[in-house]
């Protein structure tokens, strides 16, 4: 498929990718020095620098050295549906991971004393409360798949079961998250 921009007769193709020759100066004040240099990169092959293409590999193998249980964790957190290596991974380089207010809601839950953790839970807006539900539920925790219909009997369940979580429970949120920052 050929680049619009080239069909014109008075314009031609750049010859020189590397740049310093070529007729350059033509494209620039068409179109901006920008984007002249993304068609040169695009043509190349790639677009990665090397650093880039090392953090992608390092994450992708980070993904694929995690237990299952964190990689379920890991995609409660990443918002993904699956716990797949890949699609974390790509989750965390696109920086489409969204567990920062789950972990400081179930954190700030975890904080309070048992009466006040209810209180905290039973004031989160509902996604928010299905968010630290579904967090902590993925940990292990006994909670049941779907919120109970009453917003006050959720925040109960939910502060009952971060205040019971054992001290393995609380590390494989601790790992999923390490491994989602990375």
């Amino acid at each position: 498929m050929s680049n619009p921009s080239w069909d014109s007769p008075d314009q031609q193709e750049p010859t020189d990718l590397h740049g310093g020759g070529g007729d350059q100066e033509s494209t620039e004040q068409s179109e901006g020095r920008s984007k002249t240099r993304s068609r040169r990169t695009s043509r190349r092959g790639g677009s990665f620098t090397p650093a880039q293409a090392r953090k992608a590999v390092q994450a992708v193998a980070r993904m694929h050295a995690a237990d299952e249980q964190i990689l379920s964790v890991a995609a409660t957190l990443a918002g993904t549906h699956t716990g797949d290596p890949e699609e974390l991974a790509i989750a965390v380089l696109t920086g489409k991971v969204r567990s920062s207010q789950a972990i400081k809601d179930v954190t700030e839950i975890a904080a309070a004393d048992e009466v006040e953790s209810a209180v905290l839970a039973g004031i989160l807006p509902k996604a928010r409360l299905r968010g630290a539900w579904d967090l902590v539920r993925s940990t292990g925790a006994d909670l049941p798949a779907e919120l109970p219909d009453a917003d006050v009997k959720a925040a109960i369940a939910l502060s009952k079961a971060i205040h019971g979580r054992t001290d393995e429970q609380v590390a494989v949120l601790q790992r999923a998250a390490e491994l989602l920052a990375d």
